[in-house]
């Protein structure tokens, strides 16, 4: 019993009415959670009325899961998938909604939870942060949704797909706005949310381990498609965000090897050779076993695409297989420069991921070797360093304005924006 969700390209609601859909969800399943992890009491209610005295005891949070799974009176684990977190066939299922909808004592235990804890508004807080603080969320509270995540990973994931087909309704009209300076503040400033929402959320939608759901949805879309788990975020070109992307990347493992190998043809646009390289690089950080075959696919693709390529165009592809040969060949050196220049990658966070250095590098690809192995949190800076970041005393709207106009402006190889995305 899996919850996988449909990939955006099949989803039948509004983009808004989708996100709403799946933050209500987020902050059902956050506050209950909470609830049950805060309150005895309110364990015990849930196991006397729901008829069972065992000592593992299973909520499901909606039809097909995700799952709580208590032994005695406290939460053991959660999961996506039932099968993969209580092998125990011992364990008693609890409907908690049936309960909430019927039974009149659970309904006063779970109020009378709240109102003991007063969590309510710090799970409000929480998600606010999330959704639309733009860069402004902080390790530590990043770190207290993350300690959910199986809970909220489904639906995470349906946000980025929302929040994606959201971006891509408004994203020529804000960028024509931008280009004549005539966006409203108020707009940039909902793009901007939206683009550090979908880095949030595709972390907590791949952190764990249950990641056989992510490989289904990937191999269940149409061949041919130009689709990968990274772009939607590589797109914006964005150091901060491209980095997540390729943490996110990493967790789909080798069922999107092949989506990423397709996409290196002659002639593709560079920004699309860019993601693959940050998505296979990622992959061969994550699954060692893996790192030897994808580097020889990756550079027999490469040489593929740089044959076909000129002038620059072949430089920065020839940058783009030196970074990758460094991450995948010679990790620990990655690593090292990697360690050596985080102060950088912290400051940095609006510069473009898809600048070279002088000596011929991609940094946010050869990061990989230090950021893909770390916890997703550390993607994130402490409450402490985010408030001296020199990049936050610029205005925010006027923040998202320069990154918005990398898609939609010359890009660094002084070709037009739709040669360089598309």
């Amino acid at each position: 019993m899996t919850t996988t969700p449909r990939h955006p390209e099949s989803q039948d609601v509004a983009p808004a009415q989708g996100l709403l859909a799946s933050s209500r969800a987020m902050f059902e399943y956050l506050t209950t959670a909470v609830a049950l992890s805060r309150d005895r009491t309110l364990l015990s209610v849930i196991r006397e009325r729901g008829g069972t005295s065992a000592d593992r005891t299973v909520i499901p949070f909606g039809r097909t899961g995700p799952f709580v799974h208590l032994k005695g009176d406290e939460i053991d684990r959660c999961t996506i998938d039932l099968g993969l977190g209580d092998a125990d066939e011992t364990a008693h299922l609890v409907d908690l909604q049936a309960l909430l909808e019927r039974d009149g004592p659970t309904c006063d235990a779970l109020r009378a939870a709240h109102e003991r804890t007063g969590f309510l508004t710090e799970v409000a807080h929480w998600l606010r942060a999330f959704a639309s603080g733009g860069d402004a969320i902080a390790r530590d509270t990043f770190r207290a949704i993350a300690t959910w995540h199986p809970l909220l990973a489904v639906e995470s994931y349906r946000q980025v797909a929302h929040a994606s087909a959201a971006l891509d309704v408004e994203r020529r009209e804000l960028v024509t706005a931008a280009e004549r300076d005539e966006a409203p503040p108020q707009a940039l400033l909902s793009y901007w949310a939206l683009i550090h929402l979908i880095g949030n959320a595709a972390l907590i939608a791949t952190m764990g381990g249950e990641h056989d759901w992510l490989a289904g949805l990937a191999r269940s879309l149409p061949h041919g498609g130009n689709w990968t788990p990274s772009f939607v975020l590589v797109r914006e070109r964005c150091v901060r965000l491209a980095l997540r992307a390729g943490w996110a990347a990493a967790a789909f493992g080798e069922a999107v090897i092949p989506r990423y190998l397709a996409t290196l043809l002659p002639g593709v646009a560079p920004l699309r050779v860019f993601d693959a390289v940050l998505g296979l690089s990622a992959i061969g950080v994550r699954h060692p076993g893996l790192a030897k075959a994808i580097g020889r696919e990756l550079g027999s693709a490469l040489a593929y695409v740089q044959a076909a390529a000129t002038g620059e165009e072949r430089l920065l592809f020839e940058a783009m297989a030196r970074s990758a040969n460094l991450v995948i060949g010679e990790p620990a050196r990655a690593r090292r420069w990697a360690e050596s220049h985080a102060r950088w990658f912290l400051m940095n966070g609006d510069e473009d991921c898809a600048h070279a250095t002088e000596d011929g590098l991609f940094p946010v690809i050869v990061a990989l070797a230090y950021v893909v192995p770390a916890p997703a949190d550390a993607l994130f800076p402490s409450a402490a360093q985010l408030e001296r970041l020199p990049i936050r005393r610029r205005p925010t709207h006027q923040r998202a304005r320069q990154v918005l106009l990398r898609t939609g402006a010359t890009s660094s190889s002084a070709e037009p924006a739709h040669r360089w995305v598309n």
